[in-house]
């Protein structure tokens, strides 16, 4: 279980690198193609999907190198430990989608202060659209 833990601390910061990486990535991308409302509200819409599963991936790496330690010792309980902690994260995986998909405008109102309508709009149909991007 500590080998668990490590790789879940190792992958967490590991994340954070790589989402540092592609804020600069947007914000590059937004400096030399322009910005847009509708590019505004991808971006957005990108970012909360983002924050929302942010725990997934790490947890998913975190249990590889822990599934392997355990197939050495016993075939069967691996796999009990494999599916069952892949089942959880998937679970925490569909409530987040679920609860993306039936109240976009309350995720919103905790990220956006000052959008018009329009962009208020496409924002919500974005985060309805990438919100099965959460499972890769």
């Amino acid at each position: 279980m500590e080998t668990l833990k490590k790789g879940f601390v190792y992958v967490t910061l590991l994340s954070v690198i790589a989402y540092s990486i592609g804020f600069i990535n947007k914000i590059l991308m937004s400096y030399y193609f322009g910005t847009s409302q509708y590019l505004d509200a991808f971006w957005v819409a990108m970012g909360i999907i983002n924050i929302l599963t942010f725990f997934s991936h790490p947890m998913r790496e975190a249990v590889v190198p822990e599934y392997f330690r355990l197939r050495e010792k016993a075939i069967k309980k691996s796999k009990i430990f494999f599916s069952q902690n892949i089942n959880f994260i998937n679970i925490i995986i569909i409530i987040i989608i679920f609860s993306v998909v039936l109240f976009p405008n309350s995720l919103i109102q905790l990220t956006v202060k000052n959008y018009d309508k329009n962009t208020l709009n496409y924002l919500s149909k974005y985060l309805i659209i990438l919100s099965p991007l959460v499972f890769f």
